[in-house]
């Protein structure tokens, strides 16, 4: 058998064989070419995306270890935009800030910038540090709509882009602009430009967009550290500066006074009048809204006058919670002293409006006292504690009064404290007593009761409440005195009854401040010193003028009724002075009502206070309600509250008021 060749191979000339596998040769050997280029390319891609990769992570590590140290934004800032475009090629940067309140807010250049060739971006960088971007379509506009990072392919294909020009002028085409972020607000932004046309690259917009957050922790590190500053040197509640700025500004400037060999530092020291009660009537929540309002009002007016005064440097009239309801008003001035008095004025003037609160009408006063720099201070403290000696001293007198600081006071000052010391040695100790007055019952010629009035034993001397009752009440000891008194005049009618059996009628009045009654725990201290003293209740009467029901109606006829519930009696005492008592006598309910002395007492009754009592009389009878005219001194003004038919009376004509056991013998005869 033959063998036959491949038809194929003896079909081609042999020379044509040759040409035929050449070409397959270099088509082979072009196609491993390809391939070994496409995979050095790969190679090559890999390597370029991972020193990308390690460059971008180095960069973002480096300014993240930057802005955990740095406690100045804006020199994060300059250090942030200097590397970014050191390690990324870009040719310029430029920073906005953040201004303008929510209806205007904007971006604006703040002359932070970075140029590679400064000599050459020159002119981009001069329309760059004027730049106003307002929320718009555009960047850096859009980061405050949007609040992410804006990639643009060419800003000079940008319609609208205001730097197009110069950017054509300097050869810059690709630009990133970055946020700034604290928590979810832009507070600025950061551009970065390129001379190459660049394709948006989400890896690196990531990058920049961390970046972006990691010089947001700066700002919020600073923020932090102002708000910190601010807490400590400012009241929360009413926002003005408290006592350690005041303190910290007095120094400052009596030292720079001294220094400069000039006087003319004065402190007006201001206190709220009647905010305890506020406090006491209405809760916490009532008394923090009352001294913000006043706080409001007398900021404006030492804004006002520092406008006028002294424009150039506004805060040489300084207003500070020193807390509580206490103020002061610092003047460093030319005539402070004049300034002063005017400031004071303005401010009984602008508190002189009542503030609705809960539905309720709530009046502020205040006692002002000033202490003024005469050269003779030798520390701040000392200014700062005659000017609260003025005040008291203010306060003292009533009725918005203003009291200038002089030598005299501090022997005043120091007599105050004595009797404040004294008191509370005397709630431990013992020191205190009550007396008990008569009221006689007019038609019957015969004791009714009593009012329990407290004295105070010091010294082998007997001091009356006039001289020690307002300070116990500055002081914030009535709560302790008044339920001392309660007890001790609940055990003395206790003691009386068990002697004198029942068909002897009496009571004993006692009184209750408006701070007492409308403290949380009142009726429950009234029943327990009822259960310890087993006094019946129907021989006690409590007092009460009419300022608690002025502040808190509600909770007054509350209090009321639970009182009434018990068995006690309830007396409007001083009735006639207040600018209410009419309304009252028929909301809360009282049992009998006092007809202040000044009413009764000297020529009044016979001159034109005469018709008021005959009114107050009328009244009490429609209403059933009984009647203790006070202060009755003389038998013409016994007669003629007798003629009007007055029930009953007390005063010097009858008796004064004396121990207990005097007392009691008058019960027996």
């Amino acid at each position: 058998m033959t063998a036959r060749s491949d038809p194929a191979i003896f079909d081609v000339a042999p020379e044509n064989a040759l040409e035929a596998r050449i070409a397959q040769l270099e088509r082979q050997l072009a196609r491993e070419r390809q391939t070994r280029i496409e995979a050095e390319a790969i190679a090559e891609r890999g390597l370029r995306e991972a020193y990308l990769g390690h460059v971008r992570i180095k960069l973002l590590s480096t300014i993240a270890d930057a802005a955990n140290s740095s406690t100045d934004p804006m020199e994060a800032l300059r250090f942030t935009i200097a590397e970014v475009c050191a390690a990324l090629g870009y040719a310029f940067a430029n920073v906005l800030l953040c201004e303008g309140s929510a209806s205007d807010r904007r971006l604006e250049a703040c002359g932070i910038w970075f140029a590679r060739d400064p000599d050459e971006m020159f002119s981009f960088a001069e329309k760059s540090r004027r730049l106003i971007a307002w929320p718009c379509a555009s960047a850096p506009g859009r980061l405050l709509i949007t609040k992410q990072s804006v990639w643009t392919r060419d800003v000079q294909q940008v319609a609208g882009f205001g730097r197009g020009e110069a950017a054509k002028q300097v050869h810059l085409r690709s630009s990133v602009s970055v946020p700034v972020l604290q928590g979810q607000d832009v507070i600025a932004a950061m551009e970065f430009f390129s001379h190459d046309q660049v394709e948006a690259e989400p890896e690196l917009l990531d990058v920049l967009t961390q970046i972006g957050a990691q010089v947001g922790r700066v700002f919020k590190r600073r923020a932090n550290e102002r708000q910190l500053i601010a807490n400590g040197f400012h009241d929360t509640l009413t926002g003005l500066p408290n006592r350690a700025m005041l303190e910290k500004q007095m120094n400052e400037r009596f030292e720079r006074n001294r220094g400069a060999g000039k006087l003319g530092l004065t402190l007006v020291y201001i206190d709220l009048d009647g905010f305890k009660l506020v406090n006491d009537a209405m809760g916490h929540h009532a008394g923090d809204l009352l001294l913000a309002e006043m706080a409001r009002r007398m900021r404006e007016t030492v804004k006002a006058f520092a406008t006028i005064v002294c424009a150039d440097e506004p805060e040489r009239l300084l207003l500070a919670r020193m807390g509580g309801d206490e103020f002061t008003v610092l003047i460093d001035a030319e005539d402070s002293e004049t300034l002063a008095q005017e400031i004071a004025a303005a401010i009984h003037a602008c508190l002189r409006a009542p503030h609705r609160i809960e539905f309720s009408d709530v009046n502020s006063a205040a006692s002002i006292g000033i202490a003024h720099d005469d050269g003779s201070y030798d520390s701040v403290a000392d200014l700062l504690q005659d000017a609260d000696v003025a005040m008291y001293g203010a306060k003292a007198r009533g009725d918005e009064s203003t009291v200038v600081f002089d030598s005299a006071m501090r022997a005043l000052a120091v007599k105050r404290l004595d009797i404040e010391a004294g008191l509370r040695q005397a709630l431990e100790t013992g020191g205190l007593c009550l007396w008990y007055q008569p009221i006689i019952d007019i038609p019957a010629q015969r004791i009714a009761g009593f009012e329990a009035l407290l004295r105070w034993s010091r010294d082998g001397k007997i001091v009356m409440p006039n001289d020690f009752l307002p300070i116990a009440e500055e002081r914030g000891l009535m709560n302790s005195i008044g339920a001392w008194v309660m007890r001790e005049a609940c055990k003395t009618a206790a003691g009386w009854r068990n002697i004198l059996g029942s068909e002897r009628p009496f009571y004993v009045g006692i009184n209750v401040a408006p701070s007492q009654l409308l403290q949380p725990s009142f009726l429950d201290q009234v029943r327990g010193i009822l259960l310890a003293t087993s006094v019946d209740p129907r021989t006690i009467v409590m007092e009460l003028t009419e300022n608690a029901a002025v502040l808190n109606p509600a909770k007054t006829a509350q209090i009321f009724g639970e009182l009434r519930a018990m068995g006690i009696r309830l007396s409007l005492d001083d009735f006639g002075t207040g600018h209410s008592s009419f309304s009252h006598l028929q909301t809360l309910q009282f049992d009998t009502l006092k007809i202040d002395r000044s009413f009764i007492s000297g020529d009044n009754l016979a001159a034109s206070s005469s018709s008021i009592v005959d009114a107050i009389m009328h009244l009490a009878q429609a209403m059933r309600i009984d009647v203790v005219a006070e202060g009755i001194e003389s038998q013409p003004q016994l007669d003629r509250l007798a003629e009007i038919g007055c029930d009953f009376g007390q005063g010097y004509l009858f008796d004064r008021a004396m121990p207990s056991d005097q007392a009691l013998h008058l019960l027996h005869q």
